[in-house]
């Protein structure tokens, strides 16, 4: 066997498929499993994260390290130490960010044209988190700078914290006790705080993780923000807007390493992946708010097509219970309409009709709000043949099964050797068998013999001696 990488950019958005063939070999015993091919789905843009951070902390790395776990991923890291910083990260990279991750950095740290620019961007699609910390928020001056009417809470004018200096209470929860983080009634319905389809098992999943050491105060919601996530006393932890048209998050916390430390890197790895791509607007794995997913997009002839439709407001909480259709388009250009049942509320079918192999479209039609929405997925069936796909000796199994029925196993170069032992040993084939045939065992005897007694009788009977 030999193993191989290809590479390919593609400059076009959309599904493709892909196939890899090999040219048929030298003795090679069939052809047949010399082909394989596969969807991939290419994105609009690309995901470029920038991680803007202040002094380094403890909260960064893992942050940094969940969310490069993700191939598709591109997480820049700069590390701001003076005023133009910023401004030189733009001017050296000039394809625009997806998302901004602004850390534990204080406003003075930027000029008002740097925080100018990232607020623009966020309104124009990009999608930002502020982190919480010492130098956020309040404790950062930012309730004059513009990134205050892009922020989902309200950030008060007070005296920033002072650099290496105790924390303060009036702009920070205590760390003493810690506090626990927790999805709202809204956030349990929200994508970003989704560790599990059973709701009653994710509020489990985010009950179990260690609490954070202390927050930043949200005293205040912006109209139109949504809560997503508390503490155990209402602390406000997590909250969301729309700006323009990008998305805004703000998060109060900056110790989710401990989830990390504790061996819940499931569940960060999850929750920052999620803020990602719920950020970029593209946590239903493409542009819109309606897609589908197939359990298994490579089936052989006769297997079973599973897949789920799915529907997401535009503030990306999931939308369950609503109504939608699906038809499926064969190889052979014919339609196949499927009768979709709810699961926990979302809309499941299941496409039995797999006899030929080639290309399949499910196109599925959902309707929420009176607004018409459209998504496609396609499968392959695989032109497969068990048998003879793979039509190579076990030699293992073979002699096997001669054991079991007292024989014996030969390697191949062996077969002349065989054929002249067998040839040797011909007088010893040969099997002797005694018989013994009786006068019925011949038909015409035995017919004679019948026949002379019906005569015998026949004349008894005329002779009235019977």
């Amino acid at each position: 066997m030999v193993s191989f990488r290809l590479s390919h950019a593609p400059q076009t958005v959309g599904l493709f498929k892909y196939t890899v063939r090999v040219p048929p070999q030298e003795r090679e015993v069939t052809d047949r499993n010399n082909e394989q091919s596969g969807f991939v789905l290419v994105l609009e843009g690309g995901l470029r994260v920038l991680f803007i951070q202040g002094q380094h902390n403890f909260e960064q790395r893992p942050i940094r390290q969940s969310i490069n776990a993700s191939p598709e991923i591109n997480l820049q890291y700069v590390q701001i130490e003076k005023p133009g910083d910023l401004a030189a990260v733009f001017r050296d990279n000039p394809i625009p960010y997806t998302v901004f991750i602004l850390g534990d950095v204080s406003s003075t740290m930027f000029t008002k044209e740097e925080l100018q620019i990232l607020a623009d961007r966020v309104s124009e699609n990009a999608g930002l988190i502020m982190l919480g910390g010492l130098h956020a928020f309040s404790g950062g001056d930012y309730a004059d700078t513009p990134l205050a009417a892009v922020s989902p809470v309200v950030i008060r004018r007070t005296e920033p914290q002072p650099a290496d200096s105790p924390q303060r209470t009036d702009i920070h929860w205590s760390s003493n006790p810690p506090i626990p983080m927790l999805p709202t009634e809204q956030g349990a319905r929200h994508y970003l705080m989704q560790f599990d389809a059973d709701p009653q098992v994710n509020f489990q999943r985010w009950s179990r993780l260690p609490p954070l050491l202390g927050a930043n105060r949200f005293d205040q919601l912006k109209p139109g923000a949504t809560l997503l996530a508390v503490g155990t006393n209402r602390q406000f932890l997590l909250a969301s807007q729309m700006f323009g048209s990008g998305r805004v998050l703000a998060f109060a916390g900056d110790s989710t390493y401990r989830w990390v430390f504790h061996g819940f890197e499931a569940e960060h790895k999850t929750f920052w992946r999620q803020i990602v791509l719920w950020l970029a607007k593209m946590e239903g794995g493409g542009s819109g708010s309606c897609w589908i997913t197939i359990e298994n997009n490579r089936l052989l002839p006769g297997d079973t097509a599973k897949f789920r439709v799915f529907l997401r407001s535009i503030d990306g909480e999931d939308v369950r219970d609503f109504p939608a259709t699906a038809k499926v388009l064969k190889p052979d250009n014919s339609i196949e309409t499927v009768t979709l049942v709810s699961e926990d509320g979302i809309p499941t079918g299941s496409f039995r009709s797999t006899d030929f192999s080639g290309d399949y479209k499910i196109t599925a039609e959902a309707t929420h709000e009176g607004e018409i929405m459209l998504a496609e997925a396609r499968f392959l069936v695989q032109d497969k043949n068990l048998e003879l796909d793979n039509p190579i000796a076990y030699p293992k199994l073979l002699e096997d099964i001669s054991k079991l029925t007292g024989g014996r196993s030969i390697p191949p170069e062996q077969l002349g050797t065989l054929i002249e032992d067998l040839h040797r040993q011909s007088e010893d084939l040969v099997e002797k068998r005694e018989t013994k045939r009786t006068l019925f065992d011949t038909w015409y005897l035995l017919l004679a013999f019948i026949l002379v007694l019906a005569t015998e009788w026949c004349l008894r009977k005329y002779w009235g001696l019977a």
